[in-house]
């Protein structure tokens, strides 16, 4: 409650210094999560990953940890070979940070510090 209390006081007493202080600590935390998978190690990889095994030859469905799980055809249709796993999850952060970056544009002028996240 504590912590809930001074979120919203913060953001009362000074809401532009609140927004800007909120999205760069989001930016920076997108910024330092994609160094992180950057560095990751396959084994790293499979810690992280749902990994539900469809047959002998190891294909494999991936999913991220979400809000519900996975039908069988879901499985079904995004089986991925076990070399695919790690560029397969690369490519999701990847495009979700994109997708971020590009709505920051529009914010761009008004905190001006997430212009050199998006270079």
């Amino acid at each position: 409650m504590e912590f809930l209390e001074s979120f919203v006081n913060r953001a009362i007493e000074n809401p532009d210094e609140f927004v800007k202080n909120d999205v760069l600590l989001e930016v920076n935390g997108l910024m330092a999560g994609l160094e992180e998978i950057f560095l990751m190690t396959e084994m790293e990889f499979e810690k992280r990953l749902d990994v539900k095994h469809i047959d002998d030859d190891d294909i494999r469905y991936i999913g991220i940890s979400s809000a519900r799980h996975a039908n069988d055809c879901e499985r079904q249709n995004y089986k991925i070979k076990k070399t695919e796993s790690a560029m397969i999850y690369k490519m999701e952060k990847i495009s979700g940070a994109l997708h971020f970056l590009n709505n920051l544009k529009s914010i761009s002028t008004i905190i001006p510090e997430v212009e050199s996240s998006i270079s």
